[in-house]
């Protein structure tokens, strides 16, 4: 008469270890589910928080042009205007712009002659010669947040 009572435990111990399995599964299911979840969110913050800081790239990008143009005519203003009160207003201007752009996170790339020219940064419109330093700057280049909007141009040799 014992054996038909283990054949019912066995049966019974064979249904819960199929039970404990199948919460085992379904546990680990939601767990994923829960991780995917959060990455899914975190992912999302991740890329509001790079739109938001990239969102006026094309805009800044056109500004830079016009920040070059004066930039530059500020390096050439003539001595005996540096006195002049419109010059100097210009020079505000000049000013202001490149505060602007700052507070946009935006910053010039620092390049000068004799660096070794970086890909990620530099763009070689002229050789001179066979060489890997930059022997002139043409073009300021820019990042924006850390991620180069502009590239410098210059001259290798």
């Amino acid at each position: 008469m014992t054996k038909p009572k283990q054949q019912g435990d066995d049966k019974k111990s064979g249904q819960e270890d199929e039970l404990k399995a199948k919460l085992e599964e379904a546990e680990g299911r939601a767990l994923r589910a829960v991780a995917e979840l959060q990455n899914a969110k975190r992912r999302m913050e991740e890329d509001k928080r790079s739109f938001a800081a990239f969102a006026n790239q094309g805009l800044i990008l056109e500004l830079l042009g016009i920040v070059e143009s004066f930039n530059r005519s500020a390096e050439h203003l003539p001595e005996d205007l540096k006195s002049n009160e419109w010059a100097k207003g210009v020079l505000m201007i000049d000013q202001q712009l490149n505060a602007f752009l700052a507070k946009q996170g935006v910053k010039k790339i620092e390049v000068k002659k004799g660096d070794a020219i970086d890909p990620s940064k530099h763009e070689v419109v002229m050789r001179e010669g066979e060489g890997q330093l930059v022997v002139d700057v043409l073009e300021r280049g820019y990042e924006m947040n850390g991620r180069v909007v502009k590239p410098a141009r210059v001259k290798v040799g």
